[in-house]
């Protein structure tokens, strides 16, 4: 791990499938693999510069762990990823505002719609158009 500024230390949970999560980033090592790990809290140890390693004491040594995704995040910093959380927080909260109008909207054009349909029904119930026309002398028929 390249070091650069001061490190920083937080405890963390080590969970089977995703390793350690710090800063909304997942990491990994093989060292994860055993089983006396599984859901133990540890220690992490890990540079704002720099978010694609971190060191993570286990039976205290420290083991390097890198992000899932580390050649893209390879110099980007804590406070990148946070902006970016934040950016992406604010785009959902737009979407879902957008998606509850889209909503409204489409349920207020049903609700006319509907109601168009109704009244375009009952005028024309009301010119006699639909009822069968009377003929005129016919008998009924008794058997």
């Amino acid at each position: 791990m390249t070091e650069q500024g001061a490190a920083e230390t937080r405890l963390a949970k080590m969970h089977p499938r995703r390793g350690v999560v710090i800063n909304y980033l997942e990491y990994w090592s093989e060292r994860f693999l055993d089983p006396g790990l599984k859901n133990k809290t540890l220690r992490v140890q890990f540079y704002p510069e720099d978010v694609s390693t971190i060191s993570v004491e286990i039976d205290g040594a420290p083991v390097e762990c890198y992000c899932r995704h580390y050649p893209e995040m390879k110099g980007v910093t804590v406070a990148q990823v946070k902006n970016a959380m934040r950016e992406m927080r604010e785009r959902q909260k737009a979407a879902a505002r957008m998606s509850n109008a889209l909503i409204v909207n489409f349920l207020k054009q049903i609700s006319e719609s509907e109601e168009q349909l109704q009244e375009e029904t009952r005028h024309l119930s009301g010119r006699n158009g639909f009822e069968k026309p009377k003929r005129e002398g016919s008998r009924s028929r008794m058997h």
